[in-house]
């Protein structure tokens, strides 16, 4: 598109501004009356959403319709009234406005609408517009006899009239402005199908509502009354449920079903109970507002406990990916060493062929044995070749209890195993060595260690569940248990002896769970953990 077609020059656009605001003026002033004015609404909206460059289109657009009222009715009431009914009420806000938006932000650094500011905007604006129009009042040319109400009597229904009408569209504009700010119009209308506040306003507000109606158009009197006030219970149980959102759509939709109650124009009894609804909405309002406040922190707060808990498992992860590369180190150093040794042998019996190389070939062998042990404790090479399981079964667990005299069995059941994320497998890892050198600590006569290893996936959210179970009771023929030394199983394990408040706290990381039960001769641990993988986490979202 070529720059400076189409409705991208200014001129267009403010004429588009000019014909959309006179339209919609037009159309709600239509349906107003005077205790209860939209079109206060729609002129707050727009100075509050449009840039001031677009304010005096605005005015334009509002004097259109104004300047068609007083061609209209200029021989009902008067020239003097014709000329002051052109000035439009929109030059009186904007100064108001303005200030306001230069020195009170609508929208706080948290991404939450300043919700006091603007009905403090709000109240302010329709004082100003309200005396403006019983000055046009009190310009009519009115006709023989009739009496005009007390000048504050009139202020105080232009008043309530145009606060009222701020409070149908101002807080729902608001509320689309800020669901829209993340989102396109797709997301938008998706969201709306499976927001709960969209299910409560259908499913309950509105039923209550047309009950309340119908109640208070076949009543009279006092329980009349008592009907439309009621109007504002479902309102306040919204804004406990979805904060000033529910606030807002409540009160709007409260408005409109106490407009539809009204049988006589500026009945006495309606503008009562419309005051009492004005203050309650803006009460709710700004109860919503601390509520969603409230909401956001704490979504915050679990948002930023969770990324504490993501960076604490790549820690943990970083750790094990250390031990790993220092494993592979040491197996290098070993074959290396190893090497030297047999060069070393060759020489001195190229040297001294009758000197006896036994004992040095065996403490070549030795040294190359312990730093190969000391690597496969660090990391198993059988974990890195065949998985969590078979180390587990086969690996340094198994071969550390066999030396000890400790009967090992281990059980692999479930599905789903092969597919957890690398850092919970190393977890599991570190919670069975741990959990063994912890029992073998703490239980007298360690004889059998059962080791169950259990996964599954519930709601496409994969669990896993490790259950040690020792056994106690050293049998009369047993004579290896007298060499059983729990320190040397801890180091031949590589655990890193922790307790079981730590052991908990390692589990509490991947959202899991410890329970330790003591059973007939002998202690259980079980630990129930969750991969972060298929977590929730990345679905989580600042903002409402």
């Amino acid at each position: 598109m070529r720059k400076g077609t189409g409705l991208g020059r200014p001129w267009q656009r403010q004429l588009l501004v000019i014909i959309g605001y006179a339209l919609a003026y037009t159309l709600l002033r239509g349906i107003s009356v005077s205790h209860w004015m939209l079109p206060a609404g729609l002129r707050l909206c727009c100075l509050m959403l449009l840039p001031p460059r677009y304010w005096a289109a605005l005015a334009i657009g509002e004097m259109l319709p104004m300047a068609y009222s007083s061609l209209d009715c200029f021989d009902q009431y008067g020239p003097a009234w014709a000329v002051f009914n052109l000035f439009p009420p929109i030059a009186v806000a904007m100064p108001i406005v303005a200030w306001f938006r230069r020195h009170v932000s609508q929208v706080p650094p948290k991404r939450l609408t300043n919700i006091s500011a603007l009905l403090l905007c709000a109240l302010i604006v329709a004082a100003a517009t309200a005396w403006l129009n019983v000055g046009g009042v009190l310009t009519m040319r009115l006709p023989k006899g009739y009496v005009l109400p007390p000048v504050l009597s009139l202020a105080m229904e232009y008043f309530l009239g145009a606060y009222l009408g701020t409070l149908m569209l101002l807080p729902p504009v608001l509320m689309v402005r800020e669901a829209r700010r993340p989102k396109t119009l797709r997301d938008l209308t998706a969201g709306l199908a499976n927001s709960r506040l969209a299910w409560d306003v259908v499913c309950l507000l509105l039923p209550v509502l047309l009950l309340l109606i119908w109640l208070s158009l076949h009543s009279t009197g006092d329980n009349r009354q008592i009907a439309r006030i009621a109007m504002f219970l479902p309102v306040a149980w919204l804004t406990l449920r979805h904060g000033w959102h529910g606030a807002g759509i409540g009160g709007a939709l409260a408005s409109v079903a106490m407009m539809g109650t009204v049988t006589v124009l500026s009945d006495p009894a309606v503008l009562q109970v419309q005051a009492f609804l004005g203050f309650v909405v803006s009460t709710l309002l700004i109860l919503g507002a601390h509520i969603a406040l409230l909401h956001d922190r704490e979504q915050r707060q679990r948002i930023s406990g969770q990324r504490a808990l993501a960076l604490a498992q790549q820690g943990l992860y970083r750790a094990e990916l250390r031990s790993r590369q220092a494993s592979h180190a040491l197996e290098r150093f070993g074959g290396s060493l190893h090497h030297l040794h047999s060069n070393l042998l060759t020489q001195i019996r190229r040297l001294s062929p009758a000197l006896d190389q036994g004992p040095y070939h065996r403490q070549a062998v030795d040294a190359h044995q312990q730093v190969y042990r000391l690597a496969d404790r660090m990391y198993p090479r059988v974990w890195r070749e065949r998985g969590l399981p078979a180390a587990l079964q086969t690996g340094v667990i198994a071969s550390c209890l066999d030396e000890a005299g400790v009967d090992y069995r281990c059980d692999i059941q479930g599905r789903g195993l092969s597919r957890l994320a690398p850092e919970v497998n190393a977890t599991l890892y570190r919670l069975a060595c741990d959990t063994i050198a912890y029992l073998g600590a703490t239980q007298f006569g360690l004889s059998a260690l059962r080791l169950v290893l259990r996964g599954g996936e519930t709601n496409g959210r994969r669990w896993v569940v490790l259950r040690v179970i020792a056994s106690c009771g050293i049998p009369a023929a047993d004579a290896s248990q007298a060499s059983f030394n729990p320190e040397l199983l801890a180091v031949n394990l590589g655990s890193s002896a922790m307790d079981p408040d730590a052991m908990r706290h390692l589990a509490h990381l991947y959202n899991g769970e410890m329970h330790a039960k003591a059973i007939t001769m002998g202690y259980g641990i079980s630990y129930l953990i969750h991969d972060p993988m298929a977590a929730d986490i990345a679905k989580t979202v600042i903002g409402r």
